[in-house]
């Protein structure tokens, strides 16, 4: 809904982002609004539910991202 683009790659542990590009052979390309954003953020809800609601559009391999989100530490 903001029109915003980021890249993101995981490196030694580090998550990477680069703002307004995307890579062209990304294992998963995602397509969210801002609140499903915020809620994978403070997990109250998950990647399956707002693929769900449509919150969330998911191209290529969404089982990547899902494991990309449970590498996140919790605070």
């Amino acid at each position: 809904d903001t029109g915003e683009k980021y890249a993101l790659s995981l490196e030694n542990g580090a998550l990477i982002y680069t703002a307004n590009t995307q890579f062209p052979q990304a294992d998963a390309n995602l397509t969210l609004t801002r609140e499903g954003l915020n809620k994978l953020l403070d997990k109250s809800s998950d990647l399956e539910k707002e693929i769900a609601s449509g919150n969330i559009k998911v191209e290529g391999d969404s089982k990547k991202m899902m494991e990309l989100l449970s590498y996140m530490d919790e605070f």
